[in-house]
């Protein structure tokens, strides 16, 4: 679908803002997110999973907390730069397929409201005309019934 200026305008501001979501949001299989979490039952757990995710290029996500207490351990950890850029591509994908399904859906909308806004205008005037037909038979029987009583 060829969008106008305007749609692009929307597309571009729709899909930064589900970047900015997606950057700080944790991939749990149902939406992309740039980090991934781990959760552990021990410390030494949590390195090796910490090890394994850096040797597949993962970094360690520093700006959010590694928690460590009472058999729960978590760490998030960041995508490497090849998956983020996949995650993105889909993200761009999958909201320009939503904004072009809103397109649709609004201009299938506008021709259902312009059918019935002339099919209303079409009824307007056919009672119109009805009515212009029995106010005429009603003067032609006035008429011969005024001059009938003559």
């Amino acid at each position: 679908m060829k969008l106008t200026a305007e749609q692009n305008e929307q597309l571009n501001r729709n899909i930064e803002s589900e970047l900015a979501f997606y950057r700080g949001r944790i991939d749990d299989g149902s939406k992309e997110g740039a980090m991934v979490s781990s959760v552990t039952s021990t410390v030494s757990e949590l390195v090796k999973t910490a090890i394994a995710y850096s040797a597949n290029g993962y970094q360690l996500a520093e700006n959010l907390p590694v928690v460590a207490m009472n058999g729960y351990c978590q760490a998030h950890f960041i995508k490497p730069i090849h998956m983020q850029e996949d995650d993105i591509k889909k993200i761009k994908q999958r909201v320009r397929k939503q904004l072009e399904t809103q397109i649709e859906a609004e201009k299938q909308l506008a021709i259902e409201r312009e059918i019935q806004r002339r099919l209303a205008q079409e009824e307007e005037a056919e009672r119109q005309a009805a009515e212009a037909i029995i106010t005429a038979k009603r003067e032609a029987i006035k008429a011969q019934v005024l001059s009938e009583m003559k």
